[in-house]
């Protein structure tokens, strides 16, 4: 695995980590966007197993839809617990 797909995953888990605390909003889109980059990047590089957890992630994220004023969506644990994985397997 390259060094910037490594950066890249710990970015993604940090600014998760940001979506939570900040309540969600804006910061879920952003993450949702960043998720779905990272994603055609793993499967480019042939990294199946984080390729198959991203899709973990953005298949329970609400990112894409959500407005300012909505806040962290109901499976906001489960996806930290998905990235916490991830960012201990690189």
């Amino acid at each position: 695995m390259n060094e910037n797909i490594k950066i890249q995953v710990l970015e993604l888990v940090e600014l998760h980590r940001s979506v939570v605390e900040g309540g969600g909003g804006a910061l879920c889109r952003r993450f949702n966007i960043q998720a779905s980059n990272l994603l055609v990047e793993l499967e480019n590089e042939g990294l199946d197993a984080l390729s198959d957890r991203m899709m973990d992630v953005l298949s329970h994220c609400a990112g894409a839809t959500r407005d300012d004023d909505e806040g962290v969506c109901k499976h906001s644990g489960m996806v930290q617990g998905i990235l916490d994985g991830m960012e201990s397997r690189i």
